[in-house]
């Protein structure tokens, strides 16, 4: 899967308030584009509410 494809998985999943597994589709996605502001955006936004 490429980094867009994880990343609209994790926002799926974070939809459906998933977000374990939402935060590890966002980090597949960062695997494959560490620099990429929107996933690392929305990867805060899932630690944030699971801590």
């Amino acid at each position: 899967m490429t980094s867009n494809e994880w990343y609209n998985k994790g926002v799926a999943l974070q939809e459906l308030k998933r977000f374990t597994e939402a935060l590890d589709a966002y980090n597949k996605a960062l695997e494959i584009s560490p620099d990429n502001a929107k996933i690392l955006f929305s990867k805060g936004i899932v630690l944030k509410k699971t801590s």
